[in-house]
Formats: structure tokens, C-alpha cells, sequence
């Protein structure tokens, strides 16, 4: 899959006419892919979990993936939405589901764009999701909400990738973004 979402990136390669005409209609920005890590070059044609824990996953960015107009959209949204700090997964409670903690290493606000505020039939996070579900090639009906984090100058969050004990640098931002 992300291999493909490399390779048929539209600022990844030349475009004619037709195909910024066709993006326009299909309200596809001209995105460019970075791929910061991959597995490796060779052709895998079989699942072999040993093997898998001993690469380096797929990390890849999606540049210019959102307009400016989007952008500010979405921001608004999460206003409208209430922005709340961001919290942490606590301790699990008997009937499954999770309580919540007050983060040490998250400073940061999120809000929810979901069916259950509205905000998911809007028209930004609605062509958003249709993006994201195109590029992937996966429903947007097996898709998660959006979530809308803001920052401020100064706040920071802590990410850790627990999956093959690979630790990500921390990471301080001073602007909103969309994750």
C-alpha cells in the first residue's frame, strides 16, 4: 500500500493538463509523498513476522496534502468542536472501555471532528475523508475520526512508536495540525 501511495502521488511526478484537470474534478490536491523510512527495496511476497520486527517501518509524509483554505477549516471546526487538554488511555474498567489521565508528556488540546458533533458530514472533513480513503484505497467507512490537535508555542508531545521498540525523537511544534 504505500508503496503505491508513493508512486501515484501527483507532486511526485509530471503532470499534464489533463491531469490537474482530473484532480480539480476529483478535488485531489497535487500532494507530494516523502518517505522518511522503509522496509527496504525488496519485493516481499510472503508474511514473515520475524522478519518484519528486524525492519524499519513505513514512515511517510503527505506535503501540500491539505489547502490552506482546509486548513483553517478544520481549525475552526476544532473550536467549534471545543478544544480540551489532551489526555492519556488510563486504567481499563470492568465493562472494557478506558478511563483517562492527565498527561506528564502531552501538553497540547484536541478536539474530535465525528458523526456524533457533526462535524464529519461537513463539507471540509467530508472531501477530506473521501482524500484519505482514495489515496488509501480503503473505505471511509473502516476510517477514525479526526482528530484536531492544537498547539502553542512552546507545547510539546512526546511520541513514542512502541511497535519494535523504535523510539521517535520528541517533538515541539508551535502551530495547529492535523493528525
Amino acid at each position: 500500500m504505500f508503496q503505491r501511495i508513493v508512486d501515484t502521488a501527483p507532486g511526485n511526478r509530471t503532470l499534464t493538463d489533463e491531469d490537474r484537470r482530473q484532480l480539480a474534478v476529483s478535488e485531489m490536491t497535487e500532494y507530494s509523498v516523502v518517505v522518511h523510512s522503509r522496509p527496504g527495496d525488496d519485493e516481499v511476497t510472503e508474511v514473515d513476522i520475524n522478519l518484519d520486527k528486524k525492519l524499519p517501518p513505513w514512515v511517510i509524509t503527505l506535503d501540500n496534502f491539505l489547502t490552506d483554505e482546509e486548513c483553517d477549516a478544520i481549525i475552526q471546526l476544532g473550536y467549534d468542536a471545543g478544544y480540551k487538554r489532551s489526555e492519556d488511555v488510563g486504567k481499563q474498567k470492568f465493562d472494557g472501555t478506558v478511563d483517562s489521565r492527565k498527561s506528564k508528556g502531552r501538553t497540547s488540546e484536541n478536539a474530535w471532528c465525528s458523526s456524533r458533533n457533526g462535524c464529519r458530514e461537513k463539507t471540509v472533513p467530508k472531501r477530506v475523508i473521501d482524500r484519505m480513503s482514495t489515496i488509501m484505497g480503503i473505505s471511509d467507512a473502516n476510517s477514525e475520526d479526526i482528530q484536531i490537535l492544537k498547539y502553542e508555542v512552546g507545547q510539546c508531545t512526546y511520541f513514542i512508536f512502541c511497535q519494535y521498540s523504535r523510539v521517535l525523537a520528541s517533538i515541539c511544534v508551535s502551530n495547529l495540525f492535523l493528525s
